[in-house]
Order: C-alpha cells, then structure tokens, then sequence
C-alpha cells in the first residue's frame, strides 16, 4: 500500500503540474484525486471513467486508472497469498499435534517393547528423553547406552512414522540415568575435567564423553615402541598397559582439574 501511495501522489503531483485546471472540466477529476487522497482509490475509478477524451485531464485520468488497477490486482493477489497462508499456518498447527500425539505413544510403546530398561521419558522442542531404569543406570556410561540404542530407536520411530502416514519429523534422542543413580565404577569431578591434549607423569587418566567418566589408570612414563609414543598406565588391577599416546590425546581421555601432578612433569618419550 505504501508503493502504491507514492506512485498515485506522484501522478498526481504530475497532472497539477502540466494541467490546465478548469471547473467544470475538472470537477469529475478533482474528486477521484480527493478521494485517491483519502485513500480510497477504488472510489475514485467511477469518476476517472467519467472524464472524456477532449478534457484537459483524460491523459492522466486514464493514467490513474491503470495504475490503481495494476495495485488493486496486486493487492487482491496479496490478500489470497495472506488467506493461503494462515490456511498453511492452521495445517501445519494440525499435523504438529497428529506428530506430538504420534510421539507420546511411541515413547510409551518403546518403553514397553524395553521392558526393565526404559522407564520413562520427556518431550521438549522435538528432543525425546528416555530415562534408563535402575539396573540400566548403574552399568556403562550413557555414551555407552547410546551408542549401542540410539540409531536403532531412530530407525524405529522413522517406520512408525512412516506407517502413520505423517510428514518426515526430524528428531533428537537421548537417554538419560535415573536420578539418583551413579555407577560405582565411574567418577565425577566437583573441579572440572581437563581434556589429556598434555599429559604429566602420575597423573590419572579417565574416559567419557559425560561429566561422570570411567577412571582408567595412572600415567607412569613414556616411551617408544618402532617409533610409535606409548604411555605406561597402571591401571585398577595394578598391572601396567600400554596406550597408544596419540590415541589418548585425541580422544575423550580426560584429567580432573584438582589433579596434583598437573603441570610438573611431562611425560618424555625415548
């Protein structure tokens, strides 16, 4: 509307400028350009058709009357546009909760088809939480449990989906611990945890990719096996084995923070 503004005001300004401006002549023109003023353009064409080929403003008559017709196709076009999308807008409104109401009953079939291993779950901005059960909760780590259900979960919600006839809905899916529950062969960390891109002598290593991780052994030394680095790591049973250094350092090995032996010896190969 605000284009459609500045084109009238300036055929306007252009007719009071070339035109010759008589009364009578002008009267029918006077009033369309009033009421193209006011805003109301549709008003004005009656009177724009009124004017006659030998009156000083039938150039610009016909002028204004093609453009506020080219507008009013345009407007008209841009109404429907507007009704199409709201109807668009109410649709994808319906088929998101036929989708939330597909996923609630999904979780709770996949709950009971892993009887006494899941026991609950949450939904939240397309993400679904499924809680481990007790037993579940006390063995491995969550990367663990993920890495072994995950994908599977995935490609199960997909076929269900599929079979309900619905649209393709990417999702996220997590597995989380029962609150409460810890395992006792992992570790936590109230200081933080420091990713082992460095390694000190007597420093103790863990592994995971969650605040809670499993403790693997303490680094004793360095050295070199055919030219590859390896670290001596004594570990829970208090045997010595040996870890591929690079492999370490780029891999979700950790030290905590509070570790002592940080920052006093690196680990020399020879």
């Amino acid at each position: 509307m605000e284009k459609f503004i500045i084109i009238i005001s300036l055929i306007i300004l252009f007719s009071s400028c070339s035109s010759n401006k008589d009364n009578k002549a002008n009267e029918n023109f006077n009033i369309a350009e009033q009421y193209i003023e006011d805003m109301q353009p549709q008003k004005a064409i009656p009177y724009l058709k009124k004017i006659k080929p030998n009156d000083p403003n039938y150039k610009e008559a016909k002028e204004l009357l093609n453009t506020i017709k080219v507008f009013s196709i345009k407007e008209e076009k841009e109404e429907t546009e507007k009704k199409l999308s709201k109807n668009d807008e109410l649709f994808s409104k319906e088929i998101q909760e036929k989708i939330i109401l597909f996923q609630k009953k999904w979780a709770k079939s996949l709950i009971k088809s892993y009887d006494g291993y899941l026991t609950d779950y949450l939904i939240k901005d397309n993400v679904i939480t499924f809680i481990l059960s007790k037993e579940a909760s006390e063995s491995g780590t969550i990367e663990v449990h993920e890495k072994y259900h995950i994908d599977g979960f995935l490609d199960n919600y997909y076929e269900q989906l599929k079979k309900e006839k619905l649209p393709d809905h990417k999702i996220v899916i997590h597995l989380k611990k029962k609150d409460g529950i810890s395992n006792p062969n992992l570790c936590s960390s109230t200081s933080g945890w420091l990713p082992a891109e460095y390694v000190w002598v007597n420093v103790t290593l863990y592994y995971g990719t969650e605040n809670e991780k499993r403790y693997v052994g303490k680094v004793i030394k360095g050295t070199k096996i055919d030219g590859v680095k390896y670290l001596l790591i004594k570990i829970k049973s208090g045997s010595i084995e040996n870890k591929d250094y690079d492999y370490i350092t780029h891999s979700a090995f950790y030290i905590k923070k509070s570790d002592p032996y940080i920052k006093t010896k690196l680990i020399n190969f020879k």
